[in-house]
């Protein structure tokens, strides 16, 4: 998966953008805030592995939290 998300971090600057574990189908509050889609996916990636050990990194799961990837409110 680190390929994916090595290529998604080089995606163009869109602003303040966050994700919600909740939208991506967990059971938790976290929100994850970065200035690009590729830093979201990458903190997202390390709170799924230091949070949710029992969650399995998959290409399915990565597609999930990068269609969640919302522009944040201020």
């Amino acid at each position: 998966w680190h390929h994916v998300i090595r290529r998604v971090g080089k995606m163009a600057d869109k602003g303040s953008t966050m994700v919600r574990c909740r939208d991506v189908g967990l059971d938790c509050d976290g929100v994850i805030r970065a200035e690009t889609e590729g830093e979201v996916l990458r903190k997202a990636v390390q709170h799924l592995e230091s949070e949710h050990q029992d969650a399995k990194i998959t290409p399915e799961i990565l597609d999930r939290i990068r269609a969640q990837i919302r522009e944040a409110q201020n």
